[in-house]
Parts: C-alpha cells; sequence; structure tokens
C-alpha cells in the first residue's frame, strides 16, 4: 500500500496528483509498470484523512540502490543494452497510452528479482491531450538534478523528454 505523506494530507494539489498516478496505472498494463488496484481515503480514530492505493510491491532495489551496492562499478555493454530495450519499450508504451513520464531517473527505476526493470513513481506523469501538444508541453517544471532534459527544465516536456540522453 502506497499512502500520501501526512504532511501532504490536506494539500488538494498532491491529492490530485496521487489520484491521478492510480488513474494512469489503471491503464497501464505491462510487466515493466506497477499494477495498480485502486485508490482509497481513509480517516483515522484521531480524525487524520489519509490517501491510500493498493499498488503492486516490487521486490528488488531501485537502479541507484544497485549502483551503489556495485560501487558505480561500470556495466556490461551487453546488460546496458538490455536495460536501454527494456525502458525505451516501457516508455514506448506509456507515450502509446498518451502520457509522459517527467520524471525517469535511477530511483524512479526498480530491477525485480529476475532483472526485469519497473518504472515506478507516476505522480508526476501528465497526460498528452491536444491542449499540452498545443502549448508545447508548457507545464510546472519537474527537475530531477542531473536527470531532466533542457526543455522539462524550461516547462516544455515533450514525450522525447522521457527518453535517456
Amino acid at each position: 500500500m502506497k499512502v500520501i505523506k501526512q504532511e501532504l494530507a490536506n494539500d488538494s494539489k498532491a491529492i490530485s496528483l496521487f489520484q491521478q498516478e492510480i488513474n494512469i496505472l489503471e491503464q497501464l498494463h505491462y510487466p515493466g509498470i506497477p499494477e495498480a488496484e485502486r485508490y482509497f481515503p481513509y480517516q483515522t480514530r484521531a480524525g487524520l484523512a489519509l490517501h491510500c492505493m493498493v499498488i503492486e510491491k516490487i521486490e528488488g532495489p531501485n537502479l541507484e540502490q544497485w549502483l551503489k551496492q556495485q560501487q558505480n562499478r561500470l556495466i556490461s555493454e551487453r546488460q546496458a543494452l538490455a536495460w536501454f530495450k527494456q525502458l525505451a519499450e516501457i516508455s514506448g508504451l506509456v507515450h502509446n497510452q498518451q502520457y509522459v513520464h517527467r520524471d525517469i531517473k535511477p530511483a524512479n527505476i526498480m530491477i525485480r528479482l529476475d532483472g526485469q526493470l519497473v518504472l515506478i513513481d507516476f505522480g508526476t506523469s501528465r497526460e498528452i491531450t491536444i491542449t499540452y501538444v498545443a502549448n508545447n508541453g508548457g507545464m510546472i517544471s519537474i527537475l530531477s538534478s542531473g536527470y531532466s532534459p533542457i526543455e522539462q527544465m524550461h516547462g516544455q516536456a515533450i514525450p522525447q523528454s522521457d527518453f535517456l540522453y
């Protein structure tokens, strides 16, 4: 279960993004994307409103953790190409469903125990609509230092911004 942070429990924008994440995940069915089951609010006895989603638990480290475990040693060309192919397929599926992830980075890429990569954290994803395209993807900038493409840093993310380069 994924629960919105307590300090964001009354933040309407954070709640909207949290609900948007479950809506997106419910539409994307692929081994490289976590399966989501449902969203529900929960009121604690103390009166705190929690926002929860039931989502597939991915066993294994994220790529950032894995790199640290490997002491940042180089991986083989074969492994790099296999991972790149998996990420390109996952991103392609997301884009074919008319979404842009906007936060692809090692911390948001999990490695299943069988080696399959899984793209996580769709909380900042955005639907590609006619208005979105007409505005050149203009939106609030989502930044991950060292990973965000220039156009996204300027609030102009487009589907190609998801591809690592």
